[in-house]
């Protein structure tokens, strides 16, 4: 039996008094401040406490599904097949969808009826990964680009027990090669291999060649980001008023993204900037080391 890699999460605690309020701290660690809300200026968010591959990024015959961003790296093991963004989505891809869309935010699940523009907070270079988008953008632009947001194997989002588990988590399938390995590159932490631990920001996509795996042509599934996942979103209270912290509905839901980013880990320990790390983040919240990738059914 495969042994699952242990979950780690770290929950967002603080203030929220409403929608538009600016700024929380994750408990434990002071160093990492959480974003002002839309439209406002951005910090680095932080975290709280192989199967096959028919296709390569860019090797034909690629045959996933979608009609906007990366090209995708199918994943096949058994009864599983699906396929996943070749990268993370740039600014370049973002700005074809926030072009086509316009003024037009239809579409969006009821739990983002806040949401009233797709512009990211930030530019940035074409081959840039997109940041500064809150969850509501991402699982959009997955839409519109034929995909979705990486979510549940088999379609919808993840239960709150299968964020952690490979076998259910498309993203986690992925980056662990279905829990076989801790990092997307191998079963032991190296520094050098992906875009960790240092404040120089994010590099453009497919440029870190020793992040790629645990398939050929999937790069930065650890580091160089954050990447917001579809799994249910936790009231910002957490149902116990604790805390301090105010429910101010579903802008303020607590939502899941994973892989790390660039930034100084702060209080979490090197070791943990694996396949397994997990924060949560107000669903409204934009950052400027997170972004998404998509993922695609049969």
């Amino acid at each position: 039996m495969r042994a699952r890699l242990p979950v780690r999460s770290l929950v967002i605690a603080g203030a929220l008094a409403a929608l538009g309020v600016a700024c929380a701290s994750i408990a434990g660690l002071a160093d990492l401040e959480i974003a002002d809300c839309k439209g406002g200026p951005c910090a680095d968010a932080s975290v709280e406490g192989g199967p096959s591959s028919d296709a390569g990024a860019d090797a034909p015959p690629n045959d996933c599904p979608g009609t906007g961003g990366p090209s995708g790296v199918r994943q096949r093991e058994g009864a599983i097949n699906f396929c996943v963004d070749s990268s993370e989505v740039t600014f370049g891809q973002y700005r074809a969808f926030v072009t086509a869309k316009g003024s037009d935010t239809a579409g969006q699940p009821p739990e983002c009826a806040w949401n009233t523009s797709f512009a990211p907070a930030s530019t940035g270079s074409d081959d840039d990964p997109v940041v500064n988008v809150d969850w509501c953008d991402a699982y959009a632009f997955c839409k519109w680009a034929g995909k979705r947001l990486c979510g549940k194997i088999g379609g919808g989002a993840l239960a709150e027990g299968q964020v952690g588990e490979a076998a259910s988590n498309q993203w986690l399938f992925a980056c662990s090669g279905n829990g076989r390995q801790a990092y997307p590159y191998g079963g032991s932490f190296d520094p050098t291999r992906c875009n960790v631990m240092t404040d120089a920001g994010s590099s453009p996509v497919k440029t870190t060649p020793g992040c790629e795996g645990t398939s050929p042509g999937l790069f930065d599934m650890v580091g160089n980001v954050w990447e917001w996942i579809d799994a249910t979103c936790v009231k910002a209270d957490g149902g116990t008023g604790d805390g301090g912290v105010v429910d101010g509905g579903p802008a303020t839901d607590l939502c899941s993204a994973r892989g790390g980013s660039y930034a100084n880990p702060g209080g979490i320990t090197p070791r943990q900037l694996n396949c397994e790390v997990n924060i949560r983040a107000p669903r409204q919240q934009r950052f400027r080391d997170v972004g998404f990738r998509c993922c695609s059914d049969p």
